[in-house]
């Protein structure tokens, strides 16, 4: 099973972290943050950063290997609790419903 590894703010540190991870014998792969999938589809970039998760097995190993790498970034930081990400969720929803509702009004003048 995976596991959150750590969180990085952009896609180029994730992109490092896995390589170092990967040139090691530790598999893993990033995900977006939070709601930062459908910050992506409507924006083009996310302001939830990215998540590195390896396999449950290969956490000790990866956070050793990692500790030497020097990123204030690196820290592992908590992931939004259930109902932080249903407000997150909720209001980016919103958001893409309000941008929706605003293109389908202005070609109906």
């Amino acid at each position: 099973m995976e596991v959150r590894l750590l969180s990085c703010e952009g896609e180029q540190e994730a992109i490092n972290i896995i390589n170092i991870l990967k040139e090691n014998g530790i598999a893993a792969y990033m995900r977006d943050s939070g709601a930062g999938n459908l910050m992506n589809i409507e924006m083009g970039f996310s302001v939830f950063g990215k998540d590195i998760l390896v396999d449950e097995k290969d956490v000790a190993a990866a956070r050793r290997l990692l500790k030497g790498y020097h990123n204030t970034a690196m820290h592992p930081t908590p992931s939004l609790g259930p109902g932080k990400r249903r407000i997150v969720f909720f209001f980016t929803i919103l958001f893409i419903i309000s941008i929706i509702a605003g293109l389908v009004l202005s070609f109906m003048q």
